[in-house]
């Protein structure tokens, strides 16, 4: 147990309102881990080096934003990135820093020594307080509306007949209905 709890690296960042990364740790993941300095990093945008287009990093930019806005205090998930041709998952914390209002400050646990190997990952976070029942309503919410589109195209149980949207306002009760 002692070798994997030292193979379990923590970094830490500082970052702005906009996103750029003002401090980081000794232990700051990659990429600055492959130039040998984690200040190669310092001044980067933290999004262009995290971010990609999925719904995981969908998740991370809205948990900063509402950090940066004090809409909430804590925020976690799991995320992960491509090193060496190899999936490595990372737990990501963050809160605001409390004298610094425009200041984040984002914690990044590698578990890789925990989750060796794996190309997919099913976890489980347990969210708290008002954040955690907006998330729940937010999918709720979802799941009537897509249940709604779905009646929608196939009344009585068979294909729609004719086009769904015919109109501006068709298009607009669409969009109401189908959006996140």
């Amino acid at each position: 147990m002692k070798k994997t709890l030292e193979q379990i690296r923590i970094g830490a960042a500082v970052i702005d309102c906009a996103g750029r990364i003002v401090e980081v740790s000794d232990g700051w993941p990659a990429p600055a881990r492959k130039r040998g300095n984690s200040a190669s990093v310092v001044g980067r945008s933290y999004f262009e080096i995290f971010i990609r287009p999925d719904r995981h990093s969908l998740d991370l930019l809205r948990g900063l934003k509402n950090l940066s806005e004090r809409s909430i205090d804590f925020f976690a998930t799991l995320n992960w990135r491509e090193e060496a041709g190899e999936r490595r998952y990372f737990l990501i914390a963050a809160v605001p820093r409390p004298h610094a209002p425009d200041r984040i400050l984002v914690l990044h646990v590698d578990l890789a020594a925990l989750l060796r190997a794996r190309p997919e990952l099913s976890a489980l976070m347990i969210g708290h307080g008002s954040a955690a029942h907006a998330q729940m309503e937010s999918e709720v919410l979802g799941l009537v509306r897509n249940a709604i589109v779905e009646a929608l195209a196939k009344p009585n149980g068979g294909p729609f007949p004719g086009t769904m949207v015919d109109g501006p306002a068709e298009q607009r009760l669409l969009n109401e209905l189908t959006r996140p």
